[in-house]
């Protein structure tokens, strides 16, 4: 027998399905619902794609034309699985369409990005989000909360770490005109944030955690350079694939989180 399958099901045909008890039975997937993002303002913008402001207490995330629904659709599940779990993120809603692309509907937090320093070492295996840079770490009154949970897990705290290096120094000079900070700046900030982190002044310690932290930062441009192509300019890639050669050329060391 074969299963049967309703696509693009009205919200009218899907709760009289749901009603009737029909959706514990048959897989009804509902037609995504369409929306406009002209004349709202864009409030943050990725690999992935673009996040426009849709009203007081809304945003969506659209991606990029052409991709996959499955990636869309796990995001949503990841989210909705973290905020169910107690991990503090933005509620997610509905996915949706736009123009074309998908997009994903999230309450807007009322709250400003992290500009602090975590002052704190995480255990070692711990919480991780993967992209962990000062856009995505909210602070809403006294409260932090995180946003953009595809990649969340568990895992070393390295993995969080290399975001702010990327921000702040291996692609400081490339995202001078997204911000306000100079090159110095940025670079300040991750000295400190580093310092802070480890709780230390010792420079050959600070040099040595910086490099494991260049590495996996490397390692991970690397990669989404296969899955998002032009994401990492090509000249670039070369570069790139040195730093982590190097470092098992030098034999592998334990890491000093």
């Amino acid at each position: 027998m074969r299963e049967l399958t309703v696509v693009e099901a009205s919200h009218e045909v899907y709760e009289v399905f749901d009603a009737t008890g029909f959706t514990q039975i048959i897989d009804v997937q509902k037609a995504r619902r369409r929306l406009s993002v002209e004349g709202c303002p864009v409030i943050g913008q990725g690999a992935e794609g673009t996040v426009y402001r849709l009203g007081p207490e809304t945003i969506v995330k659209v991606y990029r034309e052409g991709t996959d629904i499955n990636t869309v659709l796990n995001e949503k599940r990841r989210a909705q699985t973290a905020f169910l779990e107690g991990i503090p993120t933005a509620i997610s809603y509905d996915v949706v369409d736009v123009d074309g692309c998908a997009g994903v509907v999230y309450e807007l937090l009322d709250a400003r990005n992290l500009a602090e320093l975590v002052e704190s070492e995480p255990d070692s295996h711990c919480f991780t989000h993967g992209d962990a840079h000062v856009g995505n770490v909210m602070v809403q009154g006294d409260e932090m909360l995180f946003i953009d949970m595809a990649h969340i897990g568990m895992g070393h705290p390295v993995f969080d770490l290399m975001s702010m290096f990327l921000l702040f120094k291996q692609q400081a000079k490339r995202r001078l005109e997204k911000g306000t900070l100079t090159l110095e700046e940025r670079y300040h900030v991750w000295d400190v944030f580093l310092r802070t982190y480890l709780d230390t002044d010792d420079e050959a310690l600070l040099a040595k955690a910086e490099g494991q932290v260049a590495t996996f930062a490397c390692a991970r441009l690397l990669t989404a350079a296969l899955f998002l192509p032009g994401v990492v300019p090509p000249e670039e890639i070369e570069g790139l694939k040195a730093v982590p050669i190097a470092a098992y050329d030098k034999s592998l060391e334990l890491l000093c989180f």
